[in-house]
């Protein structure tokens, strides 16, 4: 496939690239109802949640990290392949774990594999001309699925059980497979795709980039600590598990309507006031919860956040 292809196929790279960030993050973007599930269906203790979700989490940067390092040598559309069937293969190993140490093992395998989509993913979102506003619908659409996700939790566990949901997170994440003919190979994306203007491309500014990037850890760092126990903080204050699900997915839903304006003001107005409107707001909603948990605070207090 070469560049001109790849321009021409624009559309359908970006929704690629959002299946494969789906599939990917498939259960990180659902993790306060899974580890939910977890203790009641596993019997595991929160502490032994946590380490699972840990192990998944701790694959998949290690995972990203080795693809954009060796991604100029690899053949994407292999590399996806093989990846989507480690996920779904250790989803439905999940189901034969019978301890905490073997069901945290798999969980680790799935983050390898998670890890090469959600890189991959997000590399063909960002090859498109107008990255923002693609990468706005790609949060969007992993939103909807969060919030459809977190909100039917409760109801497939009586449903299905642990083992049904592990069957339908291994569909999803061979569901790429689909669009696999779709993907370009490595090389094709070598070359600089041409401008919307005919302009040459703006130089990096060092400093602003490594600024940038360790903005996005620290603040993961804080989302990724809170957001895989919120599931439990509300169980364990008393909150009604589909209580508990509902304000998770009213979260989600508030997130896709935040990402639909920066997608929509994209190129329209300066983004870099936002980023600090959206700290204070997270900060002073965050400080809700010194003063309890209850099924309101629980539904608004993340919708809010995200």
């Amino acid at each position: 496939m070469d560049t001109g292809n790849t321009a021409r196929n624009e559309p359908w790279l970006a929704i690629a690239g959002i299946m494969l960030v789906i599939a990917g993050m498939q259960v990180f973007i659902i993790q306060p109802g899974f580890m939910t599930v977890l203790v009641s269906a596993l019997q595991l203790t929160e502490a032994w949640a946590g380490y699972v979700a840990s192990a998944e989490m701790c694959g998949i940067p290690i995972a990203t990290i080795a693809t954009a390092a060796v991604g100029h040598r690899l053949n994407w559309r292999r590399a996806v392949a093989i990846s989507a069937l480690i996920l779904a293969s250790a989803d439905l190993l999940s189901i034969f774990a019978h301890t905490p140490l073997q069901f945290l093992a798999v969980r680790a395998v799935a983050g390898l594999g998670a890890g090469v989509l959600i890189s991959i993913g997000y590399s063909l979102v960002g090859m498109a001309r107008n990255a923002d506003k693609f990468f706005g619908y790609a949060i969007m659409a992993l939103l909807g699925y969060g919030a459809i996700g977190v909100f039917i939790l409760p109801w497939s566990e009586e449903a299905v059980g642990l083992a049904g949901i592990l069957v339908a997170l291994a569909v999803i994440a061979i569901l790429p497979l689909l669009l696999l003919r779709k993907l370009p190979a490595r090389t094709a994306v070598d070359t600089v795709m041409e401008s919307p203007v005919g302009a040459a491309p703006k130089p990096h500014n060092t400093l602003a980039v490594i600024l940038a990037l360790c903005a996005v850890a620290i603040f993961f760092l804080g989302q990724g600590v809170v957001w895989a126990y919120l599931g439990l903080i509300g169980t364990a204050a008393g909150v009604p598990d589909q209580s508990v699900a509902t304000g998770l997915a009213l979260s989600q839903v508030a997130g896709m309507v935040g990402a639909f304006g920066m997608a929509w003001l994209s190129g329209r107005v300066s983004q870099r006031g936002y980023p600090l409107l959206g700290l204070v707001v997270d900060s002073e909603v965050a400080r809700t919860f010194e003063r309890g948990t209850s099924t309101w605070r629980h539904a608004i207090g993340p919708s809010v956040e995200l």
